[in-house]
């Protein structure tokens, strides 16, 4: 990988920059989905991962150090890995709730089930507990509030979002007693992710909506922001697209909401888009002239923004490979980023196999995560 001094990989971390994560038994582990804890000095992997028995996968929490070994205060047996809680539920975590006092919450798809489990800042388990109301149609999504967290979900009327105090137990002044619903009347709704406001009590929804995708807000109260968009809800469908879903979403300092597109065209071709609207939910004229920000590549994977505001997309394709391209606010290129004015660094496929997530540390760090074969690889950037 040739570039710039700014964009090497950080010798510190794990080899020469490059962690293979390799759990007690050397099983095989998707762990490559990224978080720090409350306190902004611990890296958090979380998916899923193989303990004690091969081809039986459980879902998984881990916390590294800063030189990308596992941090062995954490988890119930002390070697940076969350154990299987008593009766479990799902195969995989698919979202955190990071709470301010460094306790965590974690889920997973489980169909009928929906699994709330509860461990606190040093990994040791505390609780399990089942919230469904019935069969699931969706993988549920988490998103920390200080000492509050929402859990996005959907079953066969629509979506449903509740909102529980950091006990795990409902906010009643949530919705209603501490369930709000959203796109009710659609019979396939999935949220991929969730953001907060930056500078308001509202919180962003993004995923897709039959073959459409959505980004949504709502308030405080579980209601949705009438002043957003078209009732409260962006609806995304692009240009010849038959399928179409919001990734990521992302509000600016400025209240500007950017997100990442992926779409399936007509022809089975899928591309990749940023777009950004206004604090009210109209298209942004000043970010790429209105229109779609074709990202390089097929598939988008993730999205996350820079302290100066900086967006950072992780992405591949067949012929582009596994690529972090960088971009400026108003949708301009950075070509200070990477090589050769390109705005990309693209990994080698000894570097990584698949780029699934990136994230920002406090020192500004960039972390990519991806899977390399049967394991989880990680990746770190010098700021």
């Amino acid at each position: 990988m040739t570039q710039t001094q700014r964009n090497e990989l950080d010798p510190t971390f794990g080899v020469n920059g490059k962690l293979d994560v390799r759990p007690p038994g050397n099983f095989r582990n998707d762990l490559s989905n990224l978080a720090l804890d409350a306190t902004g000095r611990r890296l958090m992997i979380y998916g899923s991962y193989e303990r004690e028995i091969p081809n039986l996968s459980i879902p998984g929490v881990g916390a590294l150090i800063d030189d990308g070994a596992f941090d062995t205060r954490f988890g119930d047996t002390q070697d940076g890995l969350s154990t299987v809680p008593p009766v479990n539920l799902a195969a995989s975590v698919s979202s955190i709730a990071r709470l301010a006092d460094g306790s965590f919450f974690v889920t997973g798809a489980a169909y009928s089930q929906l699994p709330l489990i509860n461990y606190d800042q040093d990994g040791k388990f505390i609780s399990i507990r089942d919230i469904a109301e019935g069969p699931q149609s969706s993988t549920p999504r988490l998103l920390g509030l200080d000492d509050k967290f929402l859990l996005a979900t959907s079953n066969r009327s629509g979506g449903v979002v509740h909102r529980r105090h950091f006990d795990g137990e409902q906010d009643g002044s949530f919705g209603t007693a501490g369930i709000a619903t959203f796109l009710t009347g659609n019979t396939y709704v999935s949220t991929l992710h969730m953001a907060r406001s930056v500078n308001t009590t509202s919180f962003y929804l993004a995923g897709e909506v039959g073959n459409d995708g959505f980004i949504l807000r709502m308030n405080d109260a579980g209601e949705l922001d009438l002043d957003f968009a078209d009732g409260g809800v962006y609806a995304v469908r692009m240009i010849n697209a038959r399928y179409t879903a919001c990734r990521r979403v992302n509000e600016l300092d400025n209240g500007k909401i950017v997100a990442l597109i992926n779409s399936s065209n007509i022809d089975n071709s899928a591309a990749s888009y940023l777009i950004c609207l206004t604090s009210t939910g109209q298209i942004d004229v000043t970010f790429n002239r209105g229109e779609p920000l074709r990202v390089p590549g097929e598939v988008g994977e993730d999205m996350t923004l820079q302290a100066d505001g900086k967006i950072l997309v992780a992405h591949r394709g067949v012929i582009t490979a596994n690529r972090l391209t960088r971009y400026f606010p108003d949708g301009g290129l950075d070509s200070e980023f990477g090589s050769d004015g390109s705005g990309s660094i693209t990994f080698t496929d000894e570097q990584i196999g698949f780029v699934k997530s990136v994230m920002v540390q406090p020192d500004g760090k960039i972390v990519v995560g991806g899977t390399s074969g049967s394991v989880t690889t990680l990746l770190r950037l010098l700021a």
